[in-house]
C-alpha cells in the first residue's frame, strides 16, 4: 500500500480586489493589491490582516529583506533618474 501524506487546510484572507504580489518575512505576509492601490500585512499565525497602507501608484511588487519591505509600482520604473516615493509599512512587531 502507499500512504498519502495529508495535504495543509487553506485558508481564504481578503485583502483587497486584485492581490498581485506575495512575500514572506519582516514579521508577516505581505501583499500588494494593484486595485486598491494597498499593501498588507498578514499574520500567518492568525490568519488575519493586521495591518493595511495605502501607497502611491498601483503596486505591482512586494518584496522583503534586509529587514524591511519593499514595494514595486511599474510607473516608479520609468524614466531615467527617478526614484519611489519614500515612505513605509508597519511591520507591527
Amino acid at each position: 500500500t502507499m500512504s498519502t501524506p495529508e495535504l495543509p487546510a487553506t485558508t481564504t484572507i481578503d485583502v483587497g480586489d486584485e492581490p498581485a504580489s506575495v512575500a514572506v518575512g519582516a514579521g508577516g505576509v505581505w501583499v500588494a493589491d494593484f486595485a486598491s492601490g494597498t499593501v498588507s500585512r498578514v499574520d500567518p499565525d492568525s490568519a488575519t490582516v493586521v495591518a493595511t497602507v495605502s501607497v502611491p501608484g498601483m503596486p505591482l511588487g512586494v518584496a522583503v529583506g534586509e529587514g524591511g519591505v519593499s514595494v514595486i509600482d511599474p510607473a516608479w520604473l520609468g524614466a531615467e533618474g527617478d526614484s519611489p516615493p519614500a515612505g513605509t509599512v508597519p511591520r507591527g512587531d
